[in-house]
């Protein structure tokens, strides 16, 4: 289960920047990211094919072929943490520049949350400084292009249920329960820390659902 061994340039809708991208093959899928040479662009969670993976990014058409040490070094981090290897985040650089000023802050801040703990959001926009705006932190957090770097499966309902997932509850929990969460997994799924995590008793998550940006 290695990274393609070879990363692809196209270009980005402007046609003034190099749009490169790098699919790996995780333990649980596919997952595929891209950068235009000022960060991470874009990625995406496990998918069942690097097809789908690739789709995720809805990149333009194909140039050449290059390395890139960014791609590469995302590609090894999530080979790593979805075999249950990482207990740090890898934080990439991130390319901003496409999204608006609420998305930013409401991405950098999400991107705070330590492993093992979850915020509602509503917490996360009284973080960014607008109280009434936990509606537009969801659709945000829907729209992660950052996914898993920028981690929205920690954020949850304001009652702990695991709303607002477009990869699944069942990944988020597996995620949350990764990272030492106990999930009760129902219709509405609920989840609470605990101090040590069981990495033996996991089971790969189902696939069901298909996996979308959160």
């Amino acid at each position: 289960m290695g990274r393609d061994s070879q990363t692809e340039e196209t270009w980005n809708q402007a046609g003034c920047r190099p749009l490169i991208h790098a699919t790996v093959q995780t333990p649980i899928g596919w997952c595929a990211v891209a950068s235009r040479g000022q960060g991470l662009w874009r990625s995406c969670l496990p998918r069942d094919t690097e097809t789908a993976a690739l789709a995720e990014l809805s990149l333009p058409e194909v140039s050449q072929s290059q390395d890139d040490a960014l791609l590469e070094q995302a590609c090894a981090w999530l080979v790593s943490y979805f075999r249950g290897d990482e207990t740090e985040f890898y934080t990439p650089g991130l390319d901003l520049a496409d999204l608006t000023p609420f998305a930013r802050s409401v991405l950098l801040q999400c991107r705070r949350i330590p492993r093992g703990q979850c915020v509602s959001y509503g917490e996360l926009a009284v973080q960014v400084g607008i109280p009434a705006a936990a509606r537009a932190v969801g659709q945000v957090m829907r729209r992660n292009p950052f996914a898993p770097f920028v981690p929205c499966h920690r954020v949850v309902g304001a009652d702990g249920s695991l709303t607002g997932f477009g990869a699944g509850l069942p990944l988020k929990a597996w995620m949350l329960e990764l990272e030492g969460l106990t999930v009760s997994l129902s219709s509405r799924g609920t989840a609470r820390i605990r101090g040590t995590t069981a990495a033996q008793d996991r089971a790969t998550p189902s696939r069901e659902a298909a996996c979308r940006p959160c």
